[in-house]
């Protein structure tokens, strides 16, 4: 890839991070809208890591990143290349750039290594068609340091060449058809130009991004409530919903569909849909596309995700009445969350408690009878009448077999009975005893849950 490419038809775009540390959702939206644009016109993308600035560096960066994108379902077409390892490639046509006349040494630098590279500024209007954004046009003579100088530095020295420089040489020995990056860029690309015209390379196409801000409207970021991927994934949070978030973070299909597959995205995605104003990231907007991903998932690969974020001692606990385990977390649990640690904290806060004898036991010690009546505008229930209304529904269910205890078997016993007294006072005082909650799963599901046996044991308890 050390010449020069002309640019064929097929479109080919890039992503070339720093790594300097983990990745949030702006990061990787900009490798997401190039890899659906290129996904979808059968181009490619090349990963390449910006890498020259080693105090900037973090240890480990390029590894979670890359891992970022395999947990994501995004690979990538070649590379990744490392500014570091192509050194050589900048410096040979930064020498072009000062004998061909495009560029000369300046002032000394101010490391005293040498002279600094700067180009010659022809001081003009470039204008560019903005994939996104339309027509921008910058005037280059507005490029001044502070000394009034136009004539921007693209090397240190004659050996050491600037970002802007090794940039523009890489999109241009890797045939760039088209840069799709963040609109922070916009004032870069006329810089840019500039150097591939001296070059006399292709100029690509260029499209800018709008901002991503968080809830608060400024900008996201590290400082401003953007959290690592990582950490969603942590969280329980699918890898394909990430995906379906992050892609809507500037980009409307146009429809009123919001849950996408990649390949759905794939197939979507157009340039045109990407808005120009700035994207706000919504946690509920997060927290609903999960849930709807969540939903698409059968019960085996529910179940299969869920338990992974339980610990190691979590899980033998758990595994040890795994058949009833499944059944708190496919019946209770799956329709309240939207992110798999959320199972994980009712676990760790107590909500399944009432589903083992033994916890019910030690929850039972503390229990204050009095919340077991029920009261309404009307009427509030004495405890005796709580005892006779519990004896009438034990008599009710205690004849259906246990091969018959089911949600439906039981709630066809109860409800219709119930509406003659009043619901709550048939459900509520039902609720309580099975739960020891004010809040709780509906009570039917309960009952199935810890079966005929314990069931009973409870209405005794309180009868």
């Amino acid at each position: 890839m050390e010449e020069n490419k002309k640019v064929d038809k097929q479109i080919v775009v890039r992503f070339p991070p720093s790594p300097t540390g983990e990745w949030h959702f702006g990061n990787v939206r900009t490798f997401v809208f190039n890899y659906l644009f290129a996904k979808q016109n059968g181009g490619k993308i090349i990963m390449r890591f910006e890498d020259t600035d080693k105090a900037r560096n973090k240890e480990g960066s390029e590894e979670s990143q890359l891992a970022i994108l395999a947990a994501l379902g995004l690979d990538f077409d070649e590379g990744p290349y490392r500014q570091s390892e192509r050194t050589h490639i900048y410096k040979e046509y930064l020498h072009k750039m000062v004998e061909s006349g495009h560029a000369y040494e300046g002032e000394e630098n101010a490391d005293k290594t040498g002279k600094v590279i700067r180009i010659k500024n022809p001081n003009k209007e470039i204008t560019w068609n903005d994939l996104i954004k339309g027509e921008i046009t910058i005037n280059t003579n507005t490029f001044k340091d502070d000394s009034g100088n136009t004539d921007f530095i693209i090397g240190r020295s004659i050996d050491d060449p600037l970002y802007h420089f090794t940039v523009v040489v890489d999109d241009m020995l890797m045939g760039m058809t088209h840069i799709l990056r963040g609109e922070d860029h916009v004032t870069s690309t006329p810089r840019q130009i500039l150097i591939l015209e001296a070059l006399g390379a292709q100029v690509p196409e260029y499209g800018h991004m709008p901002t991503i801000l968080g809830e608060n409207k400024k900008k996201l970021g590290k400082r401003n409530g953007a959290l690592p991927v990582r950490t969603y994934l942590e969280m329980g949070y699918l890898p394909e919903a990430l995906l379906n978030g992050i892609s809507l973070l500037g980009w409307n299909p146009g429809t009123e569909q919001e849950i996408f597959s990649k390949e759905e995205l794939i197939k979507t995605f157009t340039l045109d849909k990407v808005q120009t104003h700035s994207a706000v990231f919504s946690g509920d907007k997060l927290d609903y596309i999960n849930k709807e991903h969540l939903k698409l998932l059968s019960d085996e690969d529910f179940i299969k995700g869920a338990l992974q974020f339980f610990s190691a001692e979590e899980m033998e606990y758990i595994n040890n009445n795994l058949e009833k385990n499944i059944k708190i977390i496919l019946k209770v649990f799956r329709e309240r969350i939207s992110k798999y640690i959320e199972i994980v904290n009712f676990y760790r806060e107590g909500e399944i408690n009432m589903f083992f004898d033994v916890l019910y036991n030690i929850d039972l010690k503390a229990f204050d009878k009095s919340k077991i009546t029920f009261k309404n505008k009307d009427k509030e229930q004495s405890l005796e009448e709580v005892r006779e209304m519990l004896k009438q529904i034990k008599a009710k269910i205690e004849n259906i077999n246990k091969e018959d205890w089911s949600v439906e078997n039981l709630k066809a016993q109860i409800w219709d009975w119930s509406a003659d007294f009043g619901r709550g006072f048939v459900l509520h005082p039902l609720r309580t005893v099975m739960s020891l909650k004010e809040k709780s799963p509906d009570p039917f599901t309960i009952m199935e849950i810890i079966g005929k046996e314990e069931s009973l044991r409870r209405f005794n308890i309180f009868i």
